[in-house]
């Protein structure tokens, strides 16, 4: 039957071309890791990541690739749907299980001042909150909003550099998940760190901007 785990429900995929690989005939590592199980998330995609035990899922099927929570929701999409996403210009460069990397190209409104001195601070702290946001979304497939974020500047991000962000999840709990993360500049040099509080279990955003949660 079916299993289900959090939003993902576990059932097994019925098609078998290798039936020598079967539990009963392989052993050590090939027979533990030669099996999976098919994902079905709320949305009915298929997001298979995992090569459970046949002991705990009874005996699940070689029969399509590997596609990870990241995939499924298509965080490329999701990061473009935002007009203040589309404004930064921040494109997503990797998106894996719990991890994802982004960059964001250097534009002149990004300057804290006519001088062209250094990039405002808050356009750093905006990286952090949306790359945070979507490491979590990697790992839990659903939207995950900030509710508090810290961000320590190590150095000051001089004009006519991109960053790239690289985030992180430290703890994906069912209500609430640590996110961390490390900005440097396109030349490699780590220029700021920070670390979110976000929600895993939060109501839809058109709830929470009523103004009643």
């Amino acid at each position: 039957g079916r299993v289900r785990v959090g939003v993902i429900y576990i059932e097994p995929f019925q098609y078998d071309p290798h039936p020598s690989l079967s539990p009963s005939k392989s052993k050590g590592l090939i027979g533990r890791f030669a099996y999976y199980a098919t994902f079905r998330t709320k949305l009915n995609l298929k997001c298979p990541n995992t090569y459970p035990s046949t002991s705990q899922w009874g005996k699940a099927r070689i029969g399509v690739p590997l596609v990870s929570v990241a995939d499924s929701i298509n965080l490329h999409k999701r990061l473009q749907e935002s007009p203040y996403h589309r404004w930064l210009g921040v494109e997503l460069l990797r998106a894996e299980q719990g991890e994802v990397e982004v960059r964001m190209p250097f534009r002149e409104e990004f300057l804290a001042s006519d001088n062209r001195l250094n990039v405002h601070g808050g356009i750093i702290s905006t990286l952090a909150d949306l790359t945070t946001c979507f490491a979590m979304m990697s790992s839990t497939g659903k939207d995950a909003p900030n509710m508090n974020l810290q961000v320590d500047y190590l150095r000051m991000v001089g004009p006519d550099t991109d960053l790239i962000a690289r985030g992180k999840t430290v703890k994906t709990g069912r209500t609430v998940g640590v996110a961390d993360v490390e900005i440097h500049t396109s030349e490699g040099r780590l220029v700021a760190v920070g670390r979110s509080t976000l929600v895993n279990a939060a109501p839809p955003r058109q709830t929470l901007t009523q103004g009643n949660s």
